[in-house]
C-alpha cells in the first residue's frame, strides 16, 4: 500500500508574509505608545487635580504646569486647556490633536478629549 506524505508547517512565502504582517503592526504599535501614553499621563494629571480644592484658574494653571513637569509630558501644552468658570467652580478641558508619521508619506491623527469639573470646597 502506497502513503502518500503531506508537506506540514510554513511555506517560505507564507514566512515572509508573516514577518512583513508582524513588521507592519509592530511600527504601528511602536510609533503610536508614545502619543497614547502621554494622553493617559495627562489624563491621570486631570483626574487626581479634579479631587482637589483649587480655588482660582491661576492655581489650576500653576497646578497643571507643575505635574505636567515633573510627569515629563512633552506633547501637550497649557494652550490645549481649555479652562472656564461655572456656577459650581471650574470645568478644564483638555482637546488637542496629535499627528504621527507612520511611513513615507501616511500620517496617523489621533485626536485626544477629557473634561473634568473642580469644584472649590
Amino acid at each position: 500500500m502506497l502513503t502518500t506524505n503531506k508537506q506540514q508547517g510554513f511555506s517560505f512565502s507564507g514566512l515572509l508574509i508573516l514577518l512583513a504582517l508582524i513588521a507592519f503592526f509592530s511600527t504601528i504599535v511602536l510609533r503610536l505608545y508614545p502619543v497614547y501614553y502621554e494622553y493617559f499621563s495627562v489624563s491621570s494629571i486631570m483626574n487626581r487635580i479634579e479631587n482637589e480644592a483649587l480655588a482660582s484658574k491661576s492655581d489650576i494653571v500653576k497646578r497643571l504646569t507643575a505635574t505636567m513637569q515633573i510627569d515629563n509630558v512633552r506633547r501637550v501644552n497649557l494652550d490645549d486647556f481649555d479652562i472656564e468658570k461655572t456656577k459650581t467652580g471650574f470645568t478644564v478641558t483638555l482637546d488637542y490633536e496629535d499627528r504621527v508619521q507612520m511611513m513615507g508619506n501616511l500620517d496617523v491623527i489621533a485626536k485626544f478629549n477629557k473634561k473634568i469639573e473642580i469644584s472649590p470646597r
